[in-house]
C-alpha cells in the first residue's frame, strides 16, 4: 500500500517551520522537530498532531535532542505548529562608554547585553534588568522607550539600591537607554619651598551645569586673605 501522507499547518504561516518527512508508512517512527522565524517563539501549548479525522495521535519529546516522534497510524496526519510574536529589547549607553552590560533576568534565565545588542521576548514577561557601568562611570538611571509609540518611561537609580529596575514587556520593541556620569580625578598643584606636589582628591563625577566648591587648607602654613 502507498505510503500515509504527512501534512504541515503553521499559525501564522511566517511563524516557523516543521521538519519532518512527508509521508510514511503505517507503524513507521515519526520524528520531527519544530524551529521558530525571527522575531517569532514556538507555542508549545498550540502543537497538535492529529490523523485525517482529527483523532489525536500520540507523540513524545525528547528534552535533550529537542526532537518529537509519533507512530504513524495507518491514515494521512496532520501537524499543527502555533508560533506567537516576540518583540526586541535593545540596548543603549548615554554616555556610549558608560556601559559595560545590561543583564535580563527572566525566569529562570540571564541575558547579558552590551550596548547596541538586543534580545526578544514575548510581551507581557516580566524582566529584572540589573545594569552595570565601566570602570569611571556612575549609572544614573534608565529610560525606556516604547519604539511603536515614542512613549518613555523613566527609571531613576536611588544611590545606595541595586542598579536596575523590573518592568513588564509591551507587545511592542522597546529601548533601554542607561545613563551614566563620567568620574574624574582633581589635583591641585602647591607649592611649599619651591618643591611641587599633586594631590588627587578625586573622584568627583562631571556634570554639566554642576558647580564645585573647593576649600583647600594648609598645615603650618597660612593663605593670602586678600585671595579666594
Amino acid at each position: 500500500a502507498p505510503p500515509t501522507t504527512v501534512v504541515v499547518e503553521c499559525t501564522p504561516a511566517d511563524g516557523g517551520s516543521v521538519n519532518v518527512i512527508d509521508g510514511a508508512y503505517a507503524g513507521d517512527q515519526v520524528t520531527f522537530t519544530v524551529t521558530p522565524g525571527e522575531h517569532y517563539a514556538f507555542n508549545e501549548e498550540e502543537l497538535e498532531v492529529v490523523d485525517e479525522n482529527n483523532n489525536p495521535v500520540q507523540y513524545t519529546y525528547n528534552n535533550v535532542t529537542h526532537v518529537y516522534s509519533f507512530v504513524m497510524p495507518d491514515a494521512n496526519v496532520i501537524i499543527r505548529a502555533g508560533f506567537d510574536a516576540t518583540y526586541s529589547v535593545n540596548i543603549l549607553s548615554d554616555p556610549s562608554m558608560g556601559c559595560k552590560f545590561v543583564a535580563l533576568i527572566h525566569a529562570q534565565s540571564t541575558v547579558y547585553l552590551a550596548p547596541e545588542e538586543s534580545q526578544d521576548y514575548l510581551p507581557g514577561e516580566h524582566l529584572n534588568v540589573i545594569v552595570q557601568n565601566n570602570s569611571g562611570y556612575r549609572y544614573l538611571g534608565t529610560t525606556v522607550v516604547n519604539n511603536e509609540t515614542g512613549a518613555t518611561t523613566e527609571y531613576p537609580h536611588v544611590e545606595g539600591g541595586v542598579p536596575g529596575f523590573e518592568m513588564t514587556l509591551p507587545a511592542a520593541n522597546v529601548t533601554l537607554i542607561t545613563h551614566f556620569e563620567k568620574q574624574t580625578d582633581l589635583y591641585l598643584l602647591g607649592t611649599v619651598n619651591g618643591d611641587s606636589a599633586w594631590h588627587t582628591t578625586g573622584p568627583l563625577f562631571e556634570k554639566y551645569g554642576r558647580n564645585y566648591r573647593l576649600v583647600v587648607y594648609f598645615k603650618g602654613y597660612s593663605d593670602r586673605d586678600d585671595e579666594p
